[in-house]
């Protein structure tokens, strides 16, 4: 088993979607936990899909990918914002649906006329782990290293804000300036990661470690170890497990997770 395991990860582009991957599913990992406690899990798919948006948009018409769904992310959380605010009929959630839908669309739309076709949507979707280099492992580090560093630096301010943004403002927070810093990063982590793994693989490392995590864990803190404890070996064996047995990686790393899913709450039941 160890020769073919290490077998698996001589080869570059196995060690480039394991770098990349860790580097995705860690971050995601980490802010995924306050997209769960904030109860708006939702809306990481319906950004991810804005993000493939951007992505089919610029492909077809040649331009840059990452600034283009960035820009359409950012654009759509600010149009969440200003069309929910203070509008009690207009739920977030409905929105994201909306958007969700006509991003899915407008997606496929480009997709099918362009180079790729199908097999663009599928890419789109699904993504390609194994076509990760290193420059965007490089380009991955850049934007995401900062953002951890946010969140390790502000901790307090945006645990506050998520938990009870009401108290946190009669304390002086700024908890509009902190729910910016949230979404902004937010934004950020799913316009880049969606480019490089597909819309499927983007939500579900964002959602289903810090799911399992917040469902085992006593504290919020201990929440976060856990989150990380299952994201890193469910990347790495689920990589391990595509090899041999000749399965999409993605797909492998999220059937993983759900076993850790099972794991979680048979402990938690007893």
């Amino acid at each position: 088993m160890w020769h073919s395991f290490a077998e698996a990860f001589s080869f570059p582009f196995m060690r480039n979607a394991l770098w990349g991957s860790l580097l995705i599913g860690i971050i995601s990992s980490i802010i995924g936990v306050y997209v769960v406690l904030r109860r708006i899990a939702f809306l990481g798919i319906g950004l991810a899909q804005v993000s493939s948006l951007g992505v089919a948009i610029a492909t077809y018409f040649g331009l840059n990918k990452n600034f283009l769904s960035l820009l359409l992310v950012l654009l759509c959380l600010l149009l969440l914002v200003i069309a929910t605010r203070g509008k009690e009929k207009v739920p977030k959630e409905a929105l994201i649906g909306v958007i969700y839908s006509f991003a899915l669309a407008l997606s496929l739309l480009f997709l099918s006329k362009s180079a790729k076709g199908e097999a663009g949507v599928m890419e789109s979707l699904f993504g390609n782990l194994l076509a990760i280099h290193k420059a965007d492992i490089r380009n991955l580090a850049i934007v995401f290293l900062p953002i951890a560093l946010v969140y390790i630096l502000f901790n307090k301010e945006i645990t506050a804000t998520s938990f009870d943004a009401e108290t946190s403002r009669a304390m002086g927070l700024n908890t509009r300036l902190w729910d910016f810093v949230f979404y902004f990063t937010v934004g950020i982590v799913i316009a880049y990661s969606t480019r490089l793994s597909g819309v499927f693989f983007s939500f579900s490392m964002l959602v289903i470690p810090p799911f399992i995590a917040l469902l085992s864990s006593r504290s919020l803190g201990s929440s976060f170890i856990i989150s990380l404890l299952v994201t890193i070996p469910s990347v790495i064996l689920g990589l391990y497990f595509s090899y041999i047995w000749d399965f999409p990686p993605s797909g492998m790393i999220v059937a993983l997770l759900f076993v850790f899913l099972l794991l979680a709450t048979l402990i938690a039941r007893r």
